[in-house]
Parts: structure tokens; C-alpha cells; sequence
């Protein structure tokens, strides 16, 4: 399985450089993308004016940050229990990683979470904001619950492992990525916060350092954007950072003091750049993870569970 993974990895970092690096290939396949779009655009549902200002926020500046309880969405009031019970578990783990996760079991015990992103107006803004018919999954193929440790002063391997992701990069798992990240506890800046560039800076220092993919230092992106232009997005318990970050540069700050805990909900095109190996759900879980779905919440569901 290892093995599988890595060739995975290999082929889609080959087709990423394909498709950002070299100019023929990357404008026929954004020429297909845009047809797509077009093809799509008579489909797309019309939204209400706050999810409408929602979507504007995110295209013409690549994050929007708000509340959970402002959003309004479908199953709010529902999701915070489970949410909470799963932030005691991970609080009462051993620092042993720098990133630390409950188990699958643990977060499909209740569906609520699940079923969260899954709600209709949640996919009409996706679909408004991607164009296109969404994805929703994440590279684990559920929401991302997880707490990030907080260096604390500590040097070390556990930490080390997870260093990337305190670097400036871009997703580059499809065009246009959509993720709803909530924070589970307060977020200040020594406890990790969400760190951006926005939407047209990013893209000028994208330009101008070439970049295709993977990370990029500070003193690289500084050159461009001085740090006055980075943004971290801060808050109390709940709040909710919508951001493109296919688009944006961004990074997790590192922890200094305090360990974020935080919920990731994402949307992709079903035709991404990248695919990621499927995930083997038992029979139990398939079952219930798509019980009392509709047709369309079904077609939104990560391969492997995605109907045949």
C-alpha cells in the first residue's frame, strides 16, 4: 500500500508540473476547465444575498472570515456537541506528533459532523464559487479534525515531520479549492492561526518567483510581499475562515504557546488535478456514511464512496 501511495504521489506531482509548468499543456487543459465551466454556468443555483456576498468575499480576495453561528448553516447548532467531544479526546493525548487526529471511527461515530458539509446551501456556495459540479472530501476523505501542537520552544522529529505546512505554499490539488476551517478554540496569534497572502498579491508572487508547486520560504515570498501584506486569520472558539487555497498562499502559523484545534471542510471540481488513492471504508461505514443521502449529496462524495 505503501508503495502504491508513493507512485501516486510521484505521478501527481509529474502531472502538476505538467499542467503549471509547461504552456502548451497547461493551456489545453485550462482551455477543457473553461469549457467545463461554461457547459456548467445555466446549472448553477441561485444563491441568497449573504451566501452571494460570501462567494464575491472569496473570489475577489481569497478568504473570507467570519463565525460559524453568521454563516448560519444547516446543522450548526447540531455539529458543535460532536465537535466539542472529539476536542476533549484529542486534549487528552500525549503531544506525541506535531499534528494529532482521532481515528476515522471516532469522527463518523456521530454523523453529524460528516453530514455538515453535506448540506445543500454549503454545496450551492461551492458550486457557485468552483462553477463547477463539487467534490467534497479531504485527503482523508472526511472532515479534518485535528489538533496542531504548539511548538512550545521544542525542537524535534515529531515536530519536524510536520514543518511543511508552516511554509508558504498553494494547494494544487485542483484549479480552484474551497475549505471551510473552523476553530474549535480560541485562536490568537501564538496558537497557530491560519496565515494568507491575499488573492492578487498571492498571484503576483506566484509570477514573479515562477512558482509551480510545493514550499517557499519566507525570505522568498517577502521579497514581493512584504510581511505587512500577511494576513493571520485570528478568532475566538468557532470561527470560520472560507478560503481558496488553491489560489492563496498560506501556511499554518507555527504554535507558539497555545495548540489550535480546528475542523476542515473541503470541495474540489470531481475532475481534479490530483487524485488521491482511494480510502477502504468497511461495509458498516459505507452504509452509514450514505444513508438518507440524496442523489446529489451522493454524487459529492469521494471515490470509494461515490455511487458506481
Amino acid at each position: 500500500m505503501r508503495d502504491l501511495t508513493v507512485m501516486s504521489r510521484l505521478a501527481n506531482r509529474a502531472k502538476r508540473e505538467a499542467l503549471f509548468g509547461v504552456s502548451p499543456v497547461r493551456r489545453l487543459a485550462e482551455k477543457r476547465h473553461e469549457q467545463r465551466l461554461q457547459r456548467h454556468v445555466s446549472h448553477l443555483k441561485a444563491l441568497a444575498a449573504a451566501d452571494r456576498d460570501v462567494v464575491d468575499r472569496i473570489r475577489d480576495y481569497g478568504v473570507h472570515v467570519t463565525t460559524l453561528d453568521a454563516l448560519a448553516l444547516p446543522g450548526t447548532a447540531r455539529v458543535k456537541g460532536p465537535l466539542d467531544r472529539l476536542v476533549e479526546e484529542l486534549a487528552a493525548l500525549p503531544p506525541t506528533s506535531g499534528v494529532l487526529r482521532p481515528p476515522r471511527g471516532d469522527i463518523l461515530a456521530d454523523l453529524a459532523v460528516w453530514r455538515f458539509g453535506l448540506s445543500d446551501r454549503m454545496l450551492d456556495i461551492a458550486e457557485n464559487y468552483l462553477g463547477v459540479p463539487v467534490r467534497y472530501y479531504y485527503y482523508y476523505y472526511y472532515p479534518d479534525v485535528r489538533r496542531e501542537v504548539a511548538n512550545r520552544g521544542r525542537s524535534s522529529a515529531s515536530q519536524d515531520q510536520y514543518r511543511d505546512i508552516h511554509h508558504w505554499h498553494r494547494d494544487h490539488e485542483d484549479y480552484q479549492i474551497l475549505k471551510l476551517f473552523v476553530w474549535l478554540n480560541d485562536v490568537d496569534a501564538d496558537g497557530g492561526p491560519f496565515g494568507y497572502i491575499p488573492r492578487t498579491r498571492s498571484a503576483e508572487v506566484a509570477s514573479r518567483l515562477r512558482y509551480v508547486s510545493g514550499f517557499t520560504s519566507d525570505e522568498k515570498v517577502r521579497r514581493i510581499a512584504p510581511e505587512d501584506e500577511w494576513h493571520r486569520a485570528t478568532g475566538p472558539k468557532w470561527t470560520a475562515v472560507m478560503a481558496d487555497t488553491g489560489q492563496v498562499f498560506h501556511r499554518v502559523t507555527p504554535g507558539q504557546v497555545r495548540d489550535r484545534y480546528s475542523v476542515t471542510f473541503t470541495y474540489t471540481s470531481r475532475r481534479p488535478i490530483v487524485n488521491f488513492p482511494p480510502e477502504t471504508f468497511t461495509p458498516d461505514e459505507q452504509r452509514r456514511v450514505r444513508e438518507g443521502l440524496s442523489a446529489r449529496q451522493l454524487a459529492c462524495l469521494p471515490r470509494g464512496l461515490s455511487p458506481k
